[in-house]
């Protein structure tokens, strides 16, 4: 017999895996490591979406204004409220360059959209005999109605306002002894009025609100009387004949950039690249005068001097005529006829001057204090005067004419004061005169607009 081989010492024998078993450990490896990667690549995706919106949201106007306000607690400064910010007391860097006109910061909203509030009356106007906000002179001023020419004067002179511009929400409150409700007419606009409950968030008359400047709210007391601010802050009521300055309220939507600064009033949060900027408000040389643009109309421009007419040097003062408050270029005792000749022959530009519609219309009880009246008269010439509803972007001047009559009967005539309130003169008596003319763009060869390197036309 043979015999058996004996099995070499420390070898074992080969042990066989099922092959199920097998297959089973691969696919778990290959489920594992497509875990691992969908993991993995979910986790960098939302990383990069994260530190995508991050890097987007990081120049956009709320978060600057949050990362250079570090909230306080007390005194003056940004304070915190449940999801929202609000600027509260007097100093505080809160100020917007935008469409060449300075605004405040009020609060910074929940979505990170930023309400803001004109730093300066825009104008001054006559409320209207309806009360409510809704029908009166102010809220067509500033918002565009639907087959309603000549409204929306305010919303047309922003810039690119559905680049800008998010919806701004406005309740028409009522005052109710220390109370507000606010339960009705809850609606909303792209330009809007400051409203009560605005102004006490932001301390009152001890806050940037309080300027000294006569001021239109949004709301009623309790015996339905419309609502100002008065020159010393207080909320007090107005007549619907009455005339006060327009701070108009807008909201920035929560994706606009600062281009630049800092957000204190000598270097505001700039949102508009130079090369964006309108031309409203914007400078222009004329000889020796020196004028802004206030209205644009197609390829014309609109400017008022931004001082007053000068003669030898000195502020000259005129009456508005002896037997109209009509404005009139051929009476030899009104004002157009002074302006239309002696004025504009002393010119030495008086050729590059345009022909343009000025319009004179009443504003009187009458016709119910509605400016759309305004618009049923016009004169033609090459020097007018500011009508009520122009943009008034001078904020220094004080006491002149302005071009609307209360009556062409009457012996009386609007003036514009420095204090946002409009007035009533005899037109017999001298006032100063802030003169208006017409250019078309295409006239402009050289200069930015600004007040160091204004448009010139030579």
């Amino acid at each position: 017999m043979k015999k058996e081989k004996k099995l070499k010492k420390g070898k074992k024998t080969k042990k066989d895996y099922p092959r199920g078993q097998f297959w089973f450990n691969v696919v778990s490896l290959v489920i594992l490591i497509g875990l691992c990667c969908f993991i993995g690549g979910r986790s960098i995706y939302y990383y990069s979406m994260q530190h995508a919106q991050e890097t987007q949201m990081a120049n956009t106007l709320s978060t600057i204004v949050k990362k250079n306000n570090p909230t306080v607690e007390d005194g003056d400064g940004l304070y915190q409220i449940k999801n929202e910010y609000v600027f509260k007391g007097k100093e505080v860097n809160n100020y917007v360059m935008y469409s060449n006109r300075l605004f405040r910061i009020m609060r910074v909203n929940e979505d990170n959209s930023v309400k803001l509030i004109s730093s300066d009356n825009q104008t001054v106007l006559i409320w209207g005999n309806e009360s409510e906000y809704a029908s009166s002179n102010v809220y067509r001023y500033m918002n565009p109605q639907e087959n309603t020419e000549y409204t929306g004067i305010l919303y047309d002179s922003l810039n690119q306002p559905n680049v800008y511009l998010d919806i701004t929400p406005w309740c028409e409150g009522t005052v109710q002894g220390n109370s507000l409700d606010c339960e009705k007419n809850n609606k909303d606009d792209f330009v809007t009025l400051l409203t009560i409950e605005d102004y006490i968030a932001a301390n009152g008359k001890d806050s940037y609100l309080n300027d000294g400047k006569a001021t239109w709210l949004l709301g009623l007391d309790e015996e339905g009387s419309n609502l100002y601010l008065n020159k010393s802050g207080s909320i007090a009521p107005a007549n619907s004949d009455d005339g006060f300055g327009i701070k108009p309220v807008i909201t920035i939507k929560n994706n606009i950039d600062v281009v630049s600064g800092d957000g204190t009033q000598d270097n505001p949060y700039q949102l508009e690249p130079n090369d964006q900027l309108s031309y409203i408000n914007r400078y222009v040389q004329l000889g020796d005068d020196l004028y802004r643009v206030y209205q644009v109309e197609d390829q014309m421009l609109r400017l008022s001097l931004d001082h007053y007419l000068q003669v030898d040097g000195q502020d000259y003062e005129d009456n508005y005529s002896n037997s109209t408050t009509m404005f009139d270029v051929t009476d030899r005792n009104n004002i157009g006829y002074y302006l239309n000749r002696t004025y504009l022959n002393s010119l030495s530009y008086q050729d590059q001057l345009q022909e343009c519609t000025f319009y004179t219309g009443e504003i009187s009880d009458e016709i119910g204090f509605d400016y759309l009246n305004v618009f049923q008269n016009q004169i033609s010439s090459k020097v007018g005067m500011l009508n009520m509803i122009d943009l008034k972007l001078n904020s220094q001047l004080d006491d002149y004419y302005l071009m609307n009559t209360t009556s062409s009967l009457g012996e009386m005539a609007l003036v514009h004061s420095v204090t946002g309130e409009l007035r009533e003169e005899v037109t017999k008596e001298k006032k100063k005169i802030v003169p208006v003319v017409c250019i078309l763009k295409d006239q402009i060869k050289s200069g930015n607009g600004s007040i160091d390197t204004p448009y010139m036309m030579e």
